[in-house]
């Protein structure tokens, strides 16, 4: 049955249950660091696209709850179609009051929707005095003379000032309405409300930079922390888009952020463990025919996978999609077909990370030594120093058929070495096909198939 990588489950009683990164500590440290915290507070969890921190911020977030904090969750890149980041963020903010009953949760309702009137009132205030120059614009000027153009610049400068006024006023009063509300669902908990903001990274720049304007004026209050989960490099860059790429992005982020934090990349052995188990692998991988390597292959898809993330930097996504293929390729091969995991997932990785390089190598225009300078695997320890020379082996006889890899293997001088030990195993694992044309075909093909499903 084809098993699709769902979502990681967080059980309320304990959400970092199913935690493979290893983060729980983080989650635990990170609570006592906010529990210390009186005044308003802007932490930034910041870590690369694809490494986790979508799932760290709800393991995290349920935790939080479990501690009897209020949380809410803003995901900023499913919100970004909205002109006024403001409008959808007041709208999210009911969730405040979910776990509340009773005359408490009457209470905050009122105090809600009041905070929301309010709110309502800033966004009219804020909507742009050049929607009326525009309206202006469109009829004809030359009607007017000097002195009457001259009265509508006039008024123009009247209404803007006016509205600057204004919208000072319902900045005060939001401030104000949201402290009350604020104070209401704490009640004599003292604990702050955390409010997560995520995907923000992801967002349009011009709604990434507006909504960290928001937060920063209106909701600097007692009582609330947010926690920004962020890509900061890419978040520099909408700031650049915006303000030019001589702008000092990270003095800019600096006046919305009190105080980052780079999250841990945590045990990628286990993370990669887990997603063998949750794409249902391991049952394909006991019905394979080759009894004397197939329990092997877990062990060689976590040490392949462990060494190229070390090598390429490769995120917690990338790794995803690369069993998202291997979960087709061998779903759809034959069980007694050995598909030699440390090369496939090799040259999956190569055609996604660098694709000029890997078309260069199909069409036999570059040697092996730079795809092997490429991945730049060092002889770190053992696992790495084995895996270079079998990879190493692989590359050298990939256009090779296996009839022309069997006399290779018998015409191998092989001494007391561990190294010709190693290219010996090898070469004999790429005798264990029943087919008759180069090994490296076969697998391009399911590799182009399996790409398909991205």
């Amino acid at each position: 049955m084809l098993t699709k990588n769902s979502p990681i489950e967080i059980p309320e009683h304990d959400p970092f249950f199913n935690d493979k990164l290893g983060r729980r500590e983080t989650g635990v440290f990170l609570t006592k660091l906010i529990s210390t915290v009186n005044e308003p507070f802007v932490l930034a969890l910041d870590a690369g696209w694809g490494k986790g921190k979508t799932t760290f911020i709800n393991m995290w977030s349920k935790h939080l709850k479990k501690e009897e904090y209020t949380t809410l969750y803003y995901n900023a890149w499913e919100n970004d179609f909205v002109e006024d980041p403001l409008i959808s963020f007041i709208g999210e903010m009911g969730k405040l009051i979910d776990g509340l009953s009773g005359a408490k949760r009457t209470k905050a309702k009122k105090l809600l929707d009041k905070t929301k009137n309010v709110g309502g009132e800033l966004i009219k205030q804020a909507i742009p005095i050049v929607v009326k120059v525009a309206t202006y614009g469109a009829l004809d000027i030359e009607k007017y003379k000097e002195d009457a153009l001259a009265n509508l610049v006039s008024q123009f400068a009247k209404e803007k000032i006016e509205n600057y006024e204004k919208e000072k006023d319902a900045i005060k009063g939001f401030r104000n309405e949201l402290e009350k509300l604020i104070k209401h669902v704490q009640s004599d908990s003292n604990k702050p409300v955390i409010f997560f903001i995520d995907e923000l990274d992801r967002c349009r720049p011009t709604f990434a930079i507006a909504l960290l304007e928001r937060l920063k004026h209106l909701f600097n209050v007692k009582g609330v922390v947010f926690v920004l989960g962020i890509d900061k490099e890419q978040l520099s860059h909408s700031v650049k888009t915006l303000y030019g790429s001589d702008m000092e992005a990270d003095g800019y982020l600096r006046r919305f952020i009190d105080l980052s934090y780079e999250l841990p990349n945590g045990t990628l052995k286990e993370y990669i463990r887990m997603l063998i188990e949750k794409f249902g692998l391991r049952q394909i991988f006991s019905e394979r025919q080759h009894i004397e390597y197939k329990e092997e292959i877990d062990d060689a898809i976590i040490m392949v996978l462990t060494i190229l993330s070390k090598q390429i930097s490769l995120s917690l996504r990338d790794i995803e999609q690369v069993f998202t293929q291997l979960n087709i390729i061998y779903r759809t091969s034959g069980n007694r077909i050995d598909l030699l995991p440390e090369f496939l997932i090799a040259l999956i990785v190569i055609k996604d990370k660098n694709r000029k390089l890997y078309i260069s190598f199909l069409n036999q225009k570059k040697p092996v030594n730079e795809i092997m300078d490429y991945l730049n695997i060092k002889d770190t320890d053992n696992d790495s120093s084995r895996y270079k020379v079998q990879l190493d082996t692989f590359l050298k006889n990939a256009f090779s058929t296996r009839e022309q890899v069997l006399d290779a293997y018998n015409s191998f001088k092989q001494s007391e070495t561990e190294e010709d030990w190693i290219i010996n195993a090898t070469l004999r694992r790429m005798t264990i096909r029943f087919i008759d044309y180069p090994i490296l075909d076969y697998l391009i093909r399911k590799i182009n198939l399996s790409e398909s499903f991205k």
